[in-house]
């Protein structure tokens, strides 16, 4: 009789069902594979628990769902022997497999995310101020934001051109050539604006941005080289999906900017909503086959990161720039 252990092995499945019907014979749980009778065991749970354990691998649930039945196993344990039975053949991989097309899978993605920006995002106080029917948010806050904006647009080719590399698909590469010849050097166009308030280049490359605008490239350019598919989600948020307006730019207006500030940021954001770049993200899922549940349940995951993050940068460009008694955090003055 074979004997199966589980060993460590990534985890894959995501609803898996049990391709045969496991008994218990001499005290022993036993399937029979194509007549081959195979021994399980586990040293985390009893013969009675396993046996239960193989029964609940319906096809119904996920195994999230089925470590809650099961307190003594960890979620990694859990994996790991489930994909054990799947390298045995002993999981029916048309039930164990689900996959949805790639504008089904954005269509669940933006429920998620649309959930966690209410939640998360707009209840910040940056963006609860914007929210005000009388806006009083001080100008050094919206000059801050600009310097940081400036700092991101600078360093985003460092996360764009990875994603040119890639092998994507021909409509994908397209949609994403086309984005980075629209994108490129749109710093320049902050920087007129920051010429307007008295802040030079030279004075930018003296600078460093704030901790949570760097840690936001840095993220991005992760994603860019590791993760592409979530980078890709990403950038409904970055270009402002859904907007008819430019918050930033109503906002600037309101308080009451000076037009040579407002005219160059204005200009940037009009090309973001002409090449309708927050319509980015559902024209390259549109392009991608499908996208299986382990990897949907993965990237609904990693959103939770991302609009932390995304948070924490509008959260620190308030907090900083309320306060900061000069605009430009000089690299000179350390």
């Amino acid at each position: 009789m074979e004997n199966i252990d589980a060993v460590p092995y990534a985890n894959r499945l995501f609803s898996p069902r049990l391709a045969y019907k496991p008994e218990i014979e001499d005290g022993s749980v036993v399937i029979e594979r194509d007549g081959i009778p195979l021994l399980l065991e586990t040293e985390v749970l009893p013969t009675d628990k396993l046996l239960d354990l193989l029964n609940a691998l319906d096809g119904k649930r996920t195994l999230d769902e089925i470590k809650q039945d099961f307190p003594p196993i960890t979620c990694e344990e859990l994996a790991e022997f489930v994909e054990t039975l799947d390298r045995n053949a002993l999981i029916d991989v048309t039930d164990a497999y689900q996959f949805k097309s790639g504008v089904e899978a954005l269509f669940e993605l933006e429920d998620t995310l649309n959930e966690l920006l209410h939640d998360k995002l707009y209840q910040n106080v940056f963006w609860k101020n914007c929210q005000q029917e009388r806006v009083t948010i001080p100008k050094n806050i919206l000059y801050g934001l600009a310097i940081e904006h400036y700092h991101f647009l600078f360093r985003q080719n460092y996360f764009d051109a990875p994603i040119l590399a890639r092998r994507n698909t021909g409509e994908i590469r397209e949609l994403m050539l086309d984005f980075f010849h629209d994108e490129y050097r749109h710093d320049t166009i902050i920087l007129k604006a920051l010429n307007a308030i008295g802040i030079s280049e030279e004075d930018l490359v003296d600078t460093m941005p704030l901790p949570t605008t760097l840690s936001l490239c840095n993220a991005l350019t992760y994603w860019s080289n590791n993760d592409p598919l979530f980078f890709f989600l990403t950038l409904s948020v970055l270009e402002g999906k859904d907007l008819a307006k430019d918050t930033y730019v109503d906002i600037c207006k309101k308080v009451g900017l000076d037009q040579a500030f407002i005219k160059p940021i204005e200009s940037h954001a009009n090309i973001n909503l002409k090449h309708q770049h927050g319509n980015l993200t559902r024209l390259i899922f549109k392009n991608i086959p499908h996208v299986d549940a382990f990897n949907l349940r993965r990237l609904k995951s990693t959103l939770h990161l991302f609009v932390a993050m995304y948070d924490n940068f509008y959260t620190e460009v308030w907090q900083h720039y309320t306060d900061a008694p000069k605009l430009l955090r000089r690299v000179s003055d350390i």
